[in-house]
């Protein structure tokens, strides 16, 4: 436990992702640029089998880096979502995932922990809110698998993927407009 406090604590220095453009120009990226970029950190996150990582993320569990995928036993990645708006939005993540090699039992899933912070508010960041998604079990071939959550105005946080024998090959996190009401209703 205090493991995974003392990484949830670290989470903080990470403030990006992997990730690729917006599906269209009226949506905002979430994640910054960075496909899978991976480097060779000068300390390298606890739990990690070799020497390279994506940059940007945090991890909590076991996991490393194999054919440039995100190869993980047990565990979550984490990073900092760059989305404070001041009106509601709609978050897309999608996730590419398939099971691990060793032929046991894969599963996806997540979580968005978040709070709400209006702007000139010096209150720090708490893990008030938790948005669950999965859990996907997963096959030997790769699929895409995509989620939606609506996003308060000021709501801010950290993005949680994990599961286990698991690899991820890609993650798009996008922020667009809340569809206006249904004025018919």
């Amino acid at each position: 436990m205090k493991k995974l406090c003392f990484a949830l604590a670290l989470a903080g220095l990470f403030s990006g992702a992997f990730a690729a453009a917006p599906a269209n120009e009226n949506a905002e990226k979430v994640v910054h640029e960075g496909a899978l970029l991976i480097v060779t950190p000068q300390k390298p996150p606890r739990g990690l089998a070799g020497t390279e990582w994506v940059k940007h993320w945090g991890l909590a569990g076991h996991a490393g880096i194999e054919n440039g995928k995100i190869a993980m036993k047990e565990g979550v990645i984490y990073g900092y979502m760059v989305f404070p708006s001041k009106t509601p939005r709609k978050i897309t993540v999608t996730v590419k995932a398939s099971a691990g090699a060793d032929k046991k039992k894969a599963v996806l899933d997540g979580y968005f922990s978040t709070c709400v912070r209006e702007a000139g508010n010096r209150k720090p960041f708490s893990h008030d809110k938790k948005t669950k998604f999965g859990p996907f079990p997963l096959e030997q071939e790769e699929k895409e698998y995509k989620v939606e959550f609506d996003q308060a105005a000021f709501e801010q946080g950290y993005l949680y993927i994990g599961g286990k024998n698991l690899v991820i090959s890609f993650i798009r996190v996008v922020s667009a407009p809340a569809p206006a009401a249904d004025k018919a209703k």
